[in-house]
């Protein structure tokens, strides 16, 4: 038998399921203990509803059957399997001669809550969720997502006064024929994403360095690294490998570093208290990335995100993959900024690895869906988002969705998506935006204003939120608004007349005599608008002369401007 057992752990090791199963399918007949092996190795191989067959009352297999009732969406089932273990109803562990031992796991009780947390955030219960992170966290402070979870921030009312409306939404169609004839069909066989300008060879991962890189090799060094034929066919061990050959080149820049001269509970501690400091902290972790460090550079580009540095962020998502190579976490939002700036051959290249390396990712179907709405099939886009939330419910995902909603002109049934997105993460400020946005084109312009300052109560720093409310309440003549938006923005205020406190926030940009940057000068460019609206030619053309870059958002209002001073002539 001992024989046996570890012909099925070295089986297990080299993902070898079906043999291994045959095994302990034979090993079963002479006793039942080895029912948790067989739960284990269904789950491991994607056989989830399969695995829950083999459920007994011990710790690992109560735990293996909430993760595979997670996986297959009865999370009420989840939780239940998951309070058994929280009450202690268990039953004693089956012990093996061999290193199937290795297989049992040892009770663990904060992955038992942070796993609730990520059901509970799954099903829209926020506060459970939180209250479930916070264990987690207490018990074990090395839980990241728990940490990260619990940093958010918090708003008393998200809601206008208005009837909650919720998305219908139906994932029937990737379940069985269905997706297959359809979906599959769509998406698999006419994967129409163009290689830009790379050619890709398989068994040289330098030539997934992208060719925009060129412009910043100088600032960032681009490793080369060759792998022969069977370690591209080892994905797992591919980062590792990466990992440690760049250790290896960097190993005296590590050495110096003060961070690696603490223990490890010390390096976790510091991390945590440098992600309320991101700029003081980053050639610290850039230094010791591709590994560690990246954790933090990935939470560094997602909070110039969403502040609207989006050139900033951009730039060290870019880092990130060059040294990385191959990464996954936070690529749905490194591919909304990509989509902002409209870099459509960085997102097809990114869409194309990501399909090729994480295929069953939800993270790469949001990717795919930010790729096929910059060019305008919005079809292909809402399938490739609804494959998504299919694999995993998250509120970013559902964001998405919202937005292609926006694009097709659709408003009732974004509306319901971006709602949806506030159930399942309340301190939300895209939903907030989008819900915004929804309200100024369904006619209800206060409800938008309501969204879109709550939006701007959570990241105040984030410029482009900013202009989207002036840009709304220009259209509405809403005039009011609009100024005090732009005294909020440019962070001075008057008390004078509608006029007056525009004149007067126009004398003080005058005299700061500054250079504004992207965002500022597209809402001076709006300023100048509104000027124009209430008659000011001369303020209009004074606020004009701020603006340095001079796209065609800056020849339409010069022309507007001409136009006017000709007229008054």
């Amino acid at each position: 038998m001992e024989n046996l057992e570890e012909e099925v752990y070295s089986l297990f090791k080299h993902k070898n399921f079906t043999n291994a199963k045959f095994l302990v399918s034979c090993l079963m007949i002479k006793d039942r203990k080895y029912e948790i092996i067989m739960q284990i190795l269904e789950y491991e191989s994607g056989n989830y509803s399969r695995s829950l067959i083999f459920s007994t009352q011990t710790y690992t297999s109560l735990f293996y059957e909430a993760l595979a009732y997670k996986k297959i969406s009865e999370n009420t089932k989840a939780v239940n399997a998951l309070n058994k273990i929280l009450d202690n109803k268990l039953a004693n562990e089956c012990l093996f001669d061999s290193k199937l031992n290795e297989l049992i796991l040892n009770r663990k009780i904060e992955n038992v809550y942070e796993l609730l947390g990520d059901i509970y955030k799954e099903t829209c219960e926020s506060n459970k969720s939180k209250k479930m992170y916070k264990k987690a966290f207490d018990e074990n402070f090395i839980l990241k997502k728990s940490f990260l979870h619990l940093q958010q921030k918090k708003l008393e009312s998200i809601n206008h006064e208005e009837k909650l409306i919720l998305p219908n939404i139906s994932m029937a169609k990737f379940n069985g024929g269905d997706f297959t004839l359809v979906v599959q069909n769509e998406l698999d066989k006419k994967i129409d994403i163009p290689y830009a300008t790379l050619e890709l060879k398989e068994n040289n991962i330098s030539n997934f360095v992208e060719a925009h890189y060129k412009n910043m090799e100088d600032r960032f060094c681009i490793n080369d690294t060759n792998l022969t034929e069977s370690d591209t066919l080892n994905y797992s061990n591919l980062q590792t490998h990466l990992f440690f050959d760049d250790l290896r080149r960097n190993n005296e820049d590590i050495r110096n570093l003060e961070v690696c001269n603490t223990s490890l509970l010390t390096m976790i501690k510091n991390f945590y208290s440098d992600l309320q400091s991101f700029g003081d902290n980053f050639e610290k972790y850039k230094k010791i990335s591709p590994g560690f460090g990246t954790y933090y550079l990935q939470e560094y580009a997602t909070f110039l995100a969403e502040n609207g540095k989006t050139n900033e962020a951009i730039e060290v998502f870019d880092l990130i993959i060059t040294n990385e190579k191959i990464y996954l976490s936070r690529m749905d939002v490194y591919s909304s900024l990509l989509y902002k700036k409209k870099e459509k051959d960085k997102l097809a290249s990114l869409s194309r690895k990501l399909l090729k390396y994480y295929y069953n990712e939800s993270i790469t179907w949001a990717v795919l869906g930010n790729y096929y709405s910059l060019i305008n099939n919005h079809k292909k886009s809402l399938l490739c988002l609804e494959k998504s939330l299919y694999i995993k419910m998250n509120f970013y995902t559902v964001n998405l969705i919202g937005h292609e909603y926006i694009q097709k002109q659709e408003f009732q049934q974004a509306k319901s998506y971006f709602n949806l997105s506030l159930l399942l993460e309340p301190d939300n400020y895209n939903a907030l935006v989008g819900l915004g946005i929804a309200h100024f084109n369904t006619q209800h312009p206060e409800a938008g204003i309501f969204y879109m300052k709550r939006a701007i109560s959570l990241v105040p720093q984030n410029l482009f939120i900013r202009y989207i409310l002036i840009k709304c309440t220009i259209k509405e003549e809403m005039y009011e608004e609009s100024i005090s938006a732009l005294e909020d923005t440019f962070k001075f205020r008057s008390n004078k007349n509608k006029e007056g406190r525009l004149d007067t926030l126009i004398k003080y940009l005058l005299k700061l005599n500054r250079v504004f940057d992207e965002y500022e000068e597209i809402i001076l460019l709006k300023m100048s608008e509104l000027c124009l609206k209430l008659k000011m030619i001369k303020e209009a053309k004074d606020i004009l002369f701020l603006v340095k870059n001079e796209n065609e958002g800056y020849k339409k209002v010069l022309l507007e401007i001409n136009i006017k001073e000709n007229r008054t002539k």
